[in-house]
């Protein structure tokens, strides 16, 4: 009967403090993109910072838009411009987008993926199929130029140069605020 009752109470201690835990990040779905952030604030950040002036006009919610709803049309909205800008489109494109709040945060993510150091508040990483953005240091310039390496990379069947990459990218940054 103790050992019962031992496991029965273990098991509310487990519930009651694993569901009063705040979840380690968010994860939404857009048409593009998985997207990770830590948490509220730094989603707010980000959406702060990526300043879409069309975007409640060409957004077809009838419903007040929340943040969630905000920052994964934005990315939406950024990504079909890319497609636009290169002219490529590449099909079934997805992709993760993770926020990170700092750019010491991106920096880690690109030491653990890469064994160097890189000081820019973004990057795209073929191998896991990932762009790393900083909230904090976000502009629609970056994200374009990071989700202009996607495209490039999905739209080839054989992956071209860095050089090529990185030249269609900057073009896309240049360019998205057209």
């Amino acid at each position: 009967m103790t050992r019962r009752l031992t496991k029965s109470l273990a098991l509310i201690i487990y519930i009651i403090i694993s569901t009063s835990l705040p979840s380690a990040s968010l994860e939404l779905q857009s048409k593009y993109a998985r997207l990770i952030c830590p948490d509220d604030d730094t989603l707010q950040m980000l959406n702060n910072r990526l300043f879409v002036s069309r975007f409640r006009f060409m957004s077809t919610e009838k419903r007040p838009m929340t943040i969630e709803d905000e920052v994964t049309g934005k990315i939406d909205l950024i990504t079909l411009k890319v497609q636009e800008i290169l002219d490529m489109f590449p099909p079934h494109l997805q992709y993760t987008f993770s926020i990170c709040e700092s750019m010491e945060q991106v920096n880690n993510h690109f030491v653990r993926i890469n064994s160097s150091d890189l000081k820019r508040p973004g990057f795209y990483a073929p191998s896991t199929d990932t762009v790393y953005v900083s909230a904090r240091h976000a502009r629609i310039q970056v994200v374009a130029h990071e989700i202009g390496h996607v495209v490039v990379d999905k739209y080839f069947k054989i992956r071209p140069p860095m050089k090529i990459h990185e030249l269609l990218s900057q073009f896309v940054e240049k360019h998205i605020t057209d």
